[in-house]
């Protein structure tokens, strides 16, 4: 799952900067029941999030080594690295196991995660927007070589889990996204955590699609990075997809301060 989606505090009160907006809000704004500790996959790369409304495992929301600044930008609905606030935020990871009450929406659990950071993390943030270099995920001459998601004609049996996913693997020293059911506003979200910039959807291109992308990220000091080509090269290659540099207006969320040890669960 991929992620390009972060009232903070209790419920009601956004706190932006100095001014304080009250936000009525219907309904449970904070999960039934949630834990918050520093990964303990021993300084492991891989992060994900998963589950919640609209998944197949509605009834929990569960990280795995999710920095902070995943998080705000699953909650906040801004694009990951389009937050300022202290070095770790993103080096640090949290693994996160919250129950989500029954019949929640996506954007209510989206409330209770940034109800969440700012209890057990003590964020305090405003927003503002800010000009930035990005990049356009559009399509190369040619055209794009993805394929459609496949869809079962057969329901799933209840209980039965659909694959709709993003995993990022690292096999043989170089990284690998498996990408199942998944749009391309989707991997341009993946994107922009990988290359830490702003990349927007430009392709024109609807639906979901399945496809596998074998890469170098330019954070990693791995072994062996000739294996494979960078993001660039592997997206023309593989994909048909291209990224071309530009400049972006985008909402920032400006972290003006945090803990980076959680509160007791």
């Amino acid at each position: 799952m991929l992620i390009r989606h972060l009232c903070v505090r209790f419920a009601c009160v956004v706190t932006l900067g100095v001014a304080t907006f009250v936000m009525p809000m219907a309904g449970q704004t904070t999960f039934e029941v949630a834990s918050v500790k520093p990964s303990a996959t021993g300084g492991s790369p891989a992060m994900r999030c998963n589950g919640g409304p609209g998944t197949d495992d509605a009834g929990r929301f569960i990280c795995t080594n999710a920095p902070l600044g995943m998080l705000l930008a699953i909650a906040y609905d801004v694009q990951a690295n389009a937050e300022v606030g202290p070095g770790w935020m993103m080096t640090e990871g949290y693994d996160i196991v919250a129950k989500v009450p029954a019949g929640t929406t996506r954007p209510q659990m989206k409330v209770m995660l940034q109800n969440l950071v700012a209890e057990r993390l003590s964020v305090k943030l405003h927003r503002e927007m800010r000009e930035t270099l990005g990049s356009a995920l559009t399509v190369r001459k040619g055209g794009p070589t993805l394929k459609p998601a496949f869809k079962s004609s057969v329901p799933p049996a209840p209980g039965q889990k659909t694959e709709q996913q993003m995993l990022t693997s690292n096999p043989e020293g170089h990284w690998r996204l498996t990408a199942k059911g998944q749009s391309m506003a989707n991997l341009a979200g993946y994107l922009s955590v990988q290359l830490k910039q702003p990349v927007s959807d430009a392709t024109g291109m609807g639906g979901d699609y399945d496809f596998v992308l074998d890469f170098w990220p330019p954070w990693y000091s791995g072994p062996n990075p000739d294996l494979v080509p960078d993001i660039p090269a592997a997206l023309q290659d593989q994909l048909g997809l291209k990224l071309e540099t530009n400049t972006q207006r985008v909402e920032f969320v400006v972290v003006d301060s945090a803990s980076r040890v959680p509160t007791e669960n």
